[in-house]
């Protein structure tokens, strides 16, 4: 399990640094502090993304009031309504991007979805990319700013990975949120598959719709409904297939595939049963 107190201790040599290019807007930095920090769009910081290691606050925009607790990701958009709140006295430490609003543009040409994601989104320490971020700021202490042109691959990998956009990932955003919509055991919210695929529950629900002519909650319910179906059929018991398939009970089951069939489970597997007789009789 992650331990934020632990990483503050070893990295409790850490300075804070920040370096970037003004003409290009492009920055990066590390902060450290137990100090109250607040940020609001009156700040006018353009596109900022905050890996958040320790510290907790909240964080209330037009998508909603979300939690901020270490370790995640957090999200400032230009040209909206946001307040940030990191609490007082905890060791608040976070590694952030910052880009212009120029360039964030660019950025969501390139992969639309980066201007639909939720703006807290939980992201596990990973020495590896901690180790990315701390090379890609000390190129850009020694390069001079004209040839700041030759760090925006390891920039864009950056931010990218830890908006978890990354095109290292085998599946897109939507096809990991469909097939945890398909895995019965999976028992998150609708929320919750959306934040950890990186949307914020609207925008999900609206794209999802869009992709696939369904909206997710109805595609959870009929896709377990298609699975019962098929049990059914090969004759496993109502309460074994309600076992199969992670329902609570027997009766929750039997509920739900009554409300989408019409019919409840052991007269779908009844009729089934004779459907099979009379096939094989011809």
């Amino acid at each position: 399990m992650f331990n934020t107190t632990a990483i503050c201790q070893n990295r409790s040599n850490e300075q804070d640094v920040f370096t970037g290019s003004k003409s290009l807007g492009v920055y990066a930095g590390i902060t450290k502090t137990p100090q109250r920090t607040v940020r609001t769009e009156a700040d006018n910081e353009g596109f900022v993304l905050s890996w958040i290691l320790s510290g907790t606050g909240r964080f209330s925009s037009m998508e909603g009031e979300f939690v901020i607790k270490a370790p995640c990701v957090c999200i400032r958009r230009p040209n909206r309504k946001y307040f940030l709140e990191l609490n007082y006295g905890e060791e608040n430490f976070r590694l952030y991007l910052r880009v212009s609003e120029s360039i964030y543009e660019l950025l969501c040409k390139m992969n639309p979805q980066l201007d639909c994601l939720t703006p807290v989104i939980p992201f596990e320490y990973d020495e590896a990319i901690y180790r990315q971020f701390k090379g890609l700021i000390k190129q850009m202490q020694e390069k001079p700013k004209e040839r700041y042109f030759e760090l925006s691959s390891d920039f864009l990998s950056l931010l990218f990975k830890l908006s978890k956009l990354t095109p290292e990932n085998e599946k897109s955003g939507l096809e990991r949120a469909k097939a945890m919509l398909e895995e019965p055991s999976e028992r998150k919210s609708l929320a919750e598959i959306a934040g950890e695929c990186g949307y914020s529950i609207s925008n999900f629900r609206k794209k999802f719709m869009k992709a696939y002519n369904i909206s997710p909650s109805k595609y959870r319910i009929e896709y377990r409904i298609g699975l019962a179906k098929e049990a059914l059929k090969a004759e496993h018991s109502v309460s074994a297939v309600a076992e199969m398939l992670c329902y609570t009970d027997v009766y929750t089951f039997s509920h739900q595939f009554s409300s989408v069939t019409g019919m409840s489970p052991r007269e779908y597997r009844r009729k089934e049963g004779l459907n099979n007789k009379k096939g094989a009789v011809r």
